[in-house]
């Protein structure tokens, strides 16, 4: 903790002590914000998490809109954003968490390797409104993100194997048995080309099974 707490200081120091034009000041916020959410996770301070959210607003905000981070800097608010709601409960939060993953899937291009983690992130933003709420417009764009995130062949193998596996659960749940297999039979045959230590076991064992 004490590396960890260090490096939080020290980025912190960082971010003060560089102009709010500076070209690297959107790179510095980040930092500073993966500390504190590492932090977070360690201690599970609620402080820490309320400065990681609003450095991340930060971060978003003084980043021009065509620059080939902001997809990054949306994709880590509304991450947070989605967190800080399963802690308080907050669907101010959520609503933002998903509006903010769909910014980060709009700036990103069809061909792009990242494309299919962003969808993923806003599809699970979606699952849990959904859940929350019952809303099947949330429920049929969350299947649909995961659908599109299977159909990114520029995304890495891995994350299009997660992407499959949970639209498949979703069709299953339906009872669209045919749809989740046919998914699922394109998963398999990627799971030779997949690094081993990519996906979880319990994935591997879904998608096999």
């Amino acid at each position: 903790m004490n590396d960890i707490n260090r490096a939080v200081e020290v980025a912190d120091i960082v971010v003060k002590a560089t102009p709010h034009d500076h070209s690297n000041r959107a790179m510095y916020l980040n930092s500073l914000g993966s500390w504190l959410s590492t932090r977070f996770e360690r201690t599970g301070s609620i402080d820490d998490l309320d400065y990681a959210v609003k450095v991340a607003d930060m971060t978003v905000d003084v980043t021009p809109q065509d620059h080939p981070n902001r997809a990054i800097y949306l994709r880590s608010l509304g991450d947070l954003l989605g967190i800080r709601s399963g802690r308080t409960g907050s669907m101010d939060d959520l609503n933002r968490a998903v509006e903010v993953a769909d910014m980060a899937v709009d700036v990103t291009p069809q061909d792009h390797p990242n494309r299919a983690v962003y969808l993923n992130s806003l599809g699970n933003n979606l699952g849990t409104r959904f859940e929350r709420t019952g809303s099947i417009e949330d429920f049929y764009r969350r299947l649909s993100c995961f659908e599109k995130g299977w159909a990114c062949r520029a995304s890495p193998p891995s994350i299009r194997i997660t992407s499959a596996r949970h639209a498949a659960i979703i069709f299953s749940s339906q009872l669209m048995f045919e749809d989740a297999s046919s998914l699922l039979e394109g998963a398999v045959k990627l799971l030779p080309i997949v690094n081993p230590r990519a996906l979880a076991n319990n994935d591997k064992q879904y998608i096999l099974g």
